[in-house]
């Protein structure tokens, strides 16, 4: 994993949590995310009004949190 180590250590956890209650999870993502995502798997939807977000799978998150630079939004 090469993002920030507070920023993953944060996030990878939440993956195993989708596995048990299923569900999509909500990524917020700079302007400039938008295309590193666009493809991963696990993508459901990928939205940029009124914000860019990604809509995702637990497979989505594993990938994503895998991600050079990776970092939750704050």
């Amino acid at each position: 994993m090469t993002g920030s180590p507070g920023h993953i250590v944060t996030a990878a956890p939440t993956p195993a949590v989708a596995d048990v209650v299923g569900g999509v999870a909500d990524a917020e993502l700079r302007e400039e995310q938008v295309p590193t995502v666009a493809d991963l798997p696990g993508t459901v939807a990928l939205l940029t009004d009124p914000w860019p977000a990604a809509y995702g799978s637990a497979e989505f998150l594993r990938v994503r949190v895998r991600q050079p630079g990776f970092r939750l939004l704050t």
